[in-house]
């Protein structure tokens, strides 16, 4: 286990603190989406992130609930962007 250090495939990496950044700030997204916004329906959002770049995806109940994710989202520190691929549907029932 301890030789697998010092196999370059594992080494750190410019790449690897960037993957790890990314995932950082995925984590840190979901969270405040689920601290302020658990009972809008906002569960089905996926996120991913790509260089501080949030894209969001799935369905929500209502358009402007795109706007408040957007906007939640927009706030968190290190998002450098927010592209919304979110869907409305109407009379969405979050269970």
């Amino acid at each position: 286990m301890c030789q697998l250090t010092d196999d370059p495939a594992f080494q750190e990496t410019a790449a690897t603190r960037g993957i790890l950044r990314d995932k950082l700030l995925e984590w840190k997204i979901r969270s405040v989406l689920a601290e302020r916004h658990a009972t809008i329906g906002l569960s089905g959002i996926a996120v991913s992130v790509n260089n501080g770049m949030v894209i969001l995806s799935g369905t929500v109940g209502h358009p402007d609930l795109s706007k408040v994710a957007i906007q939640t989202i927009s706030e968190v520190p290190g998002v450098v962007d927010v592209e919304s691929r979110l869907v409305a549907v109407n009379n969405v029932i979050d269970f």
